[in-house]
């Protein structure tokens, strides 16, 4: 069985070779307790011995969008499993997002860990 979710996420826009942090994303209380359930039953599967962590290891997914409109369709289908970001973020996104040849990136932290039967 593999399990992978989410970490930490964090935005930056790239102009060229400059790069704007905009900082990270916040989950949603109601995420990080789905997340907290599933990582407390998988423990508890562990430990009953119907499975054994077999390996774990982090890794960094990127999302890049070349446009606000990009951006927006893609904030309106995941929005609900963040808190709301700070007033001015998506503004300071629109104008950095206008300069030609700018891109939005969004750092993704994933946790992995695959789980086998015992033998």
């Amino acid at each position: 069985m593999l399990d992978c979710h989410p970490v930490a996420e964090s935005l930056e826009a790239r102009v060229g070779q400059e790069t704007t942090q905009l900082g990270p994303l916040e989950y949603s209380p109601a995420f990080i307790r789905t997340i907290e359930n599933a990582d407390q039953a998988l423990t508890s599967l562990c430990n009953n011995g119907t499975f054994l962590n077999q390996q774990q290891l982090e890794y960094v997914v990127s999302a890049h969008f070349s446009s606000i409109d990009e951006w927006e369709e893609y904030w309106a289908g995941q929005a609900e499993y963040y808190v709301p970001p700070e007033d001015g973020l998506f503004e300071n996104m629109r104008q950095l997002l206008a300069e030609p040849g700018a891109e939005l990136l969004l750092h993704n932290q994933i946790k992995a860990i695959c789980f086998t039967k015992p033998t």
